[in-house]
This record gives C-alpha cells, sequence and structure tokens, in this order.
C-alpha cells in the first residue's frame, strides 16, 4: 500500500516538474516545409477602431492583431508544427547555387518558417494601433514602445518578438534548435523604428547607434534578417537602373546594420525571372549580388528549382510563402486549414486563459503521464505480479528509447515495477 501511494505522489509530482522539455528522437526530414509570412502587428487594435473606415480596412486586410498572432501560434503548435531557422532549409553547392537540403527533425513535428515583412515601422503609419519602434530595455529584455498621446507605452506583449519570445517560453518545444523568424527588412524609412534611411541625414547616425544593440539582441536570440528591397518596389514595373540603385542602397543603409544576407524576399512578391527566353536582367542581377534564395507569396506554395524552362540551364532556388493576414484569415480557411484548423484543446486553452489558468501546458503534461497512473491502477488490481514486473520494466526501456519520461516519472515506474 505504501509503494502504491508513493508511485502516485511521484507520478503527479512528475507532472508538475520540467517534464516537458526532452531531447526528442530525431530523424531526417525530406518532406515539405510550410513558409509563412506575416507583417507588424496591430498591437492596439482600440486606437485602430477611433480611425475612418478606410483605413480600418487597410490595417485589417494586411495585418493580424496580437491576439490574432497569439491565436495562430496556439492552433499551429496544437496542430504538431514546430518552428525551424530557414538556414537549415538550403545550402549552397560548389558552384554557389541555392539547393535544398534535407535535415535532422523531431519524429511527429511538422517543420515551419515563419517571416515578419516590412517592420520598418513607418513614421506615416504612426497613431494607427502599430507600435512606433523595438527596443531592448534596461534589463536587456526585447519589448515594443509606442507613443500613445504623447505617452510613452513600453510592451512586452503586443509584438511579434515578445509574443514569439513568450510563447517559447511556454513550449521550448514549439521552437527547434532555438529557431526564430526571419525579419525581412526594407530600409526606404530605416530599419525596425530607427530612422536610418539616406532621407534622414541629421539624426541617422544617432539612430544607427540606437538601432545596433537591437539588432545584436536579435540575432542573439536567433532571429534572422533578409532583404526585402531597400525602396519596396514593383519588380516588374521598375527599370533595371532603379534596382541598381536600390541595391546600392541597400549596401550602404542597411548591410552595415545587419549584415550580409544571401535570402531576398520579393516586394509585394512579385518577380520576373524570364524575359526573351533568358533569365531576365533584373533576376540575373539579384543574383549577382548575392541573393541565393528568392521568396515570393502564394496561397499554394511551392519550394522548387526555377526556371522550368528546359532550355535556360541556370536554376534558381523559388519558395513562394503563405500569408498570415487580415484577409486570408477570412478568405481563405480552406488553403489554411491543415495549420490552423481548430480542436477541442485550444477552444479549453482559450477558455482557461481566461481564468488564468495554463490549460495548454497542463494538458501537455497530464498526457506524458497518463500511462504512469494506468500502471499505477494496473498494479493494484494485477493478480500475477511477474507479469506485471516484466510490463512495466519493458515500458520504462521503451521510454527511456524515446526519451519521453522525466525522472521522477521513472522513479515512479521503478518503484512499481519492484
Amino acid at each position: 500500500m505504501f509503494k502504491f501511494i508513493l508511485a502516485i505522489v511521484l507520478s503527479f509530482a512528475g507532472m508538475f516538474t520540467n517534464c516537458n522539455i526532452k531531447s526528442q528522437s530525431l530523424s531526417k526530414y525530406s518532406g515539405y516545409v510550410e513558409h509563412l509570412f506575416i507583417h507588424s502587428l496591430i498591437a492596439y487594435p482600440e486606437i485602430l477602431q477611433q480611425k475612418n473606415n478606410a483605413t480600418q480596412k487597410l490595417y485589417e486586410r494586411d495585418c493580424l492583431t496580437y491576439t490574432q498572432f497569439e491565436d495562430i501560434l496556439q492552433r499551429l503548435y496544437k496542430n504538431g508544427y514546430c518552428l525551424v531557422d530557414i538556414n537549415k532549409t538550403f545550402t549552397l553547392d560548389k558552384n554557389g547555387n541555392a539547393i535544398k537540403t534535407h535535415f535532422n527533425f523531431p519524429k511527429g513535428k511538422k517543420p515551419f518558417v515563419l517571416g515578419v515583412d516590412d517592420v520598418v515601422y513607418d513614421p506615416r503609419k504612426s497613431g494607427n494601433g502599430m507600435v512606433d519602434k523595438i527596443i531592448v530595455d534596461k534589463n536587456g529584455k526585447i519589448a515594443a514602445e509606442t507613443n500613445i498621446n504623447g505617452k510613452i507605452s513600453i510592451s512586452y506583449s503586443r509584438e511579434f518578438v515578445s509574443i514569439l519570445e513568450n510563447f517559447i517560453a511556454l513550449h521550448p518545444d514549439f521552437s527547434f534548435e532555438s529557431a526564430r523568424a526571419t525579419i525581412n527588412l526594407t530600409g526606404f524609412c530605416g530599419i525596425l523604428g530607427y530612422r536610418t534611411s539616406h532621407n534622414n541625414k541629421e539624426i541617422r547616425e544617432k539612430e544607427i547607434e540606437k538601432a545596433k544593440p537591437v539588432v545584436a539582441k536579435l540575432k542573439q536570440l536567433g532571429y534572422n534578417f533578409a532583404c526585402h528591397s531597400y525602396g519596396h518596389y514593383h519588380t516588374k514595373k521598375v527599370s533595371i537602373e532603379y534596382i541598381k540603385h536600390d541595391l546600392a542602397d541597400w549596401s550602404t543603409y542597411v548591410e552595415p546594420l545587419i549584415g550580409k544576407t544571401n535570402i531576398f524576399v520579393y516586394p509585394y512578391g512579385e518577380w520576373e525571372l524570364v524575359c526573351d527566353n533568358k533569365v531576365s536582367a533584373k533576376q540575373q542581377l539579384l543574383f549577382d549580388y548575392g541573393f541565393k534564395l528568392f521568396c515570393g507569396v502564394g496561397i499554394y506554395p511551392f519550394f522548387s528549382y526555377l526556371p522550368q524552362n528546359s532550355s535556360i540551364k541556370q536554376k534558381f532556388l523559388f519558395w513562394d510563402r503563405k500569408p498570415l493576414d487580415g484577409y486570408t484569415i477570412k478568405n481563405r480557411q480552406k488553403e489554411l486549414s491543415h495549420l490552423l484548423r481548430w480542436n477541442i484543446n485550444i477552444y479549453l486553452c482559450h477558455l482557461t486563459k481566461i481564468m488564468r489558468f495554463n490549460y495548454c501546458q497542463f494538458y501537455s503534461i497530464f498526457l506524458n503521464h497518463f500511462y504512469v497512473m494506468c500502471l499505477v491502477i494496473f498494479k493494484h488490481i494485477a493478480t500475477d505480479k511477474i507479469i506485471f514486473q516484466w510490463i512495466a520494466l519493458l515500458f520504462v526501456l521503451k521510454q527511456i528509447l524515446k526519451t519521453k519520461l522525466s525522472s521522477p516519472c521513472l522513479i515512479c515506474l521503478w518503484i512499481l515495477a519492484f
């Protein structure tokens, strides 16, 4: 009877230990990797609601609110998705061309890459419910700063960086090997809310010094940076001379702050690959500059080598990305269903969040230890002790190999077995 009670106590103790942080069994992943992207979030929907109808519709079409983003992360997690670093998905061959790679990944999980476009915080959009800049506070923690009616507000839960960091802190297995998002920057208004662009000569140097520790902190956390062009142009509408000038501005005003990147994210998802049955001069210019992975936009995304024209020998690695914004959430539910499908666990997470009780974490831990309590009950009612010992021992070995159990639970099973 004493062993029975002790096993029960240890089982429940294991439920509230750090049992969810475990080394997971890895295998080579060769399937499709989802590539999702968002824009900067609507951090203060109540402010946006005070604007005119046209402004509301524009922001609500192109962006998510911070609560929508929280909900999406929860749904992705509950549907088995795990964040992976974009740099794991491709490598360069001996000729400097990007090629897809197979990489080790936790069994049973589905990888996805997350991008965030236009993290510029254009001052023309200030006061419409977006944050003004990303900062590092005096304690070294990432946050967002917003001027609301002349008063500076510091938030740790209303912009994508803080929300993602908070979520990963609760669910470490949502991020594989500390993966974070890729921030796809433009430069025409500066970066991350700092006026580092060419048209801010008077304050530019001071803004650069303010931006540097933020960039360093983001890199420390695991965020990558990609080029989204300097001026956010329409590829098909501008000349090659315009793109040359745009690349020069990127190399002068953005690259020194974030370092080099070999990832190019087309503005508006618009690209020009072939012209007159050969590689477009615009595409060749981007490739020669040093970009190797090229990302577009599409609700039915692909990750493949283009152009498909067999007469053109040179191929580029293209990756269309699936947008997550107000429009797609509302109008493309079918295409997003495998990512964001609703289930009872998500409902309970939302319900218990209101009650200030972390059901999601409890539920995950409970499932990991439910079988322990089942064995406790089986032990209590079993008539053949030898058979039970073999079952318990085999189960322990199986769980050790799968690394699914915490130390208290292993102790519990050993007590049961003997």
